[in-house]
């Protein structure tokens, strides 16, 4: 079954955009009320027992396409976005189908682990940042990259220690740094040529206070911000964050904890709320498992119900990089 959603000021002008554009056999599975003014129904048309054996592989690609999407809870507009381009692709394997869909709505970025910009990792509390910072470091110095890691998160107990095991471990350089002074004095001291990460201090995105104190952090440096978010929250919440802290700047998602949840529509709202870059995704509690990169036939392995360790594929050549 193909499904589309309608929408219109009234029920019965819904219904009649249903009836027109799917015909009579059109079978409406949901309405609802969407504010005072409008109304949206979800409808379907199952595929005409006499259509020719590429237009019923082509449905069938879709019907898995359509009923994954559902599973993962991803938004109905963005669903019937994602269905329609998938659909234009007329293939009959639904991954790479999916994938075509995936990249022209979306882009994925993977971190390099050289350039000159540093790299803030920012999000709510407990999203991951530490770690993900951990892993990040991990893989550069494997790679023979020199890394360097300041953390501005001197507020959460812990946090500091926490930085330094990792960093010892890995014999890399590591900073405090309280202000956007301290943080700009430290990131002179670490080589330009060098691999460099900044943790910073949790910050809610509906208190305007916590990003605006991290604004001022960010603002004494060139560092790149880069949203740090944990899989499997709510949908409209997630949406609201990755919108929040969109407006400091940044630009791509690392996703973390994907291991532990099966449904990923937030990360898809998330992303296209915020108009974020795909970058990383953490699929493993173990720092020396290190961030799995983004591509768009990952990502639809995953959501059409493949694991991580079997979704991963190689980055594209201009992005590759080695993963431990």
């Amino acid at each position: 079954m193909r499904l589309r959603t309608f929408t219109g000021a009234t029920l019965q002008e819904a219904i009649r955009q249903v009836r027109a554009e799917l015909g009579p056999d059109a079978v409406i599975l949901e309405t609802r009320r969407i504010g005072r003014r409008s109304h949206e129904v979800r409808a379907g048309l199952d595929a005409p027992e006499t259509a020719a054996p590429a237009a019923d592989a082509a449905n069938d690609t879709l019907d898995r396409i359509a009923t994954a999407l559902a599973f993962h809870g991803v938004p109905a507009r963005l669903a019937d976005r994602l269905a329609a381009a998938a659909g234009e692709l007329a293939s009959a394997d639904p991954v790479l189908a999916l994938a075509g869909a995936l990249d022209s709505l979306f882009a994925f970025e993977p971190v390099a682990t050289a350039g000159a910009r540093p790299l803030a990792l920012v999000g709510a509390p407990g999203a991951g940042k530490t770690s993900s910072l951990a892993r990040l470091a991990t893989r550069a110095r494997l790679a023979g990259q020199a890394v360097g890691a300041i953390t501005c998160d001197l507020v959460r107990a812990g946090a500091e220690a926490q930085l330094a095991v990792y960093t010892r471990r890995l014999e890399i350089p590591a900073f405090r740094a309280a202000d956007g002074d301290g943080l700009a004095r430290a990131l002179t001291a670490l080589p330009n040529d060098a691999f460099r990460l900044i943790d910073t201090t949790g910050a809610n995105p509906r208190e305007p206070r916590d990003l605006q104190q991290l604004a001022r952090i960010l603002g004494q440096c060139d560092a790149e911000p880069i949203l740090v978010l944990p899989a499997g929250g709510d949908t409209l919440e997630m949406a609201d964050q990755a919108t929040g802290f969109a407006g400091l700047g940044c630009r791509r998602i690392v996703a973390t904890k994907l291991d532990l949840v099966l449904r990923l529509g937030g990360l898809l709202a998330a992303a296209d709320a915020g108009r974020l870059a795909f970058a990383e995704f953490g699929c493993s509690p173990e720092i020396g498992a290190g961030l799995m990169p983004v591509n768009p036939v990952s990502l639809a392995r995953l959501l059409l119900g493949k694991s991580p360790a079997t979704a991963a594929t190689p980055a594209p050549a201009a992005t590759r990089e080695p993963v431990r």
